[in-house]
């Protein structure tokens, strides 16, 4: 078993999400081009495109899901995300918080092995990741 004393990576920034009409898409991605570049997994894939596949974990009464559905300024989640077709490592273990003026994200990194032990034994503890926060 392997325990860490440290939290994990953290990253706390700001969100804004904005529902934007597909004809503002075009001129928007033109204008912002100068300023952007692709990330790992959008650069290697063929089309630009990849899936993210995310599991979200709540409590039997689904807490997690009311307290974003009731729009409370205060809430957190929990989720394993996996990018590709989600059958390959690394998946990440995060917790995301929100808070109503900023977000903090802790994000660990997982192995295929570790999986079992991460399901089943509530004292196991995935090793320091190293990898970058946002991949």
């Amino acid at each position: 078993m392997s325990i860490r004393s440290e939290m994990p990576a953290v990253l706390q920034r700001h969100e804004l999400k904005y529902l934007v009409p597909r004809s503002y898409i075009e001129p928007i991605t033109d204008f912002i081009a100068p300023y952007c570049a692709l990330d790992y997994h959008t650069e290697h894939s063929a089309d630009h495109f990849y899936p993210v596949n995310s599991l979200y974990f709540d409590t039997r009464g689904c807490e997690f899901l009311k307290n974003r559905m009731w729009g409370k300024d205060s809430r957190f989640n929990m989720r394993a995300r996996a990018y590709g077709d989600g059958t390959q490592p690394p998946y990440f273990l995060e917790i995301k918080h929100k808070r109503s003026v900023g977000t903090r994200k802790y994000r660990a990194t997982a192995t295929a092995d570790e999986w079992p032990n991460i399901l089943s034994d509530p004292g196991f503890r995935v090793k320091k990741s190293d990898s970058p926060i946002e991949k």
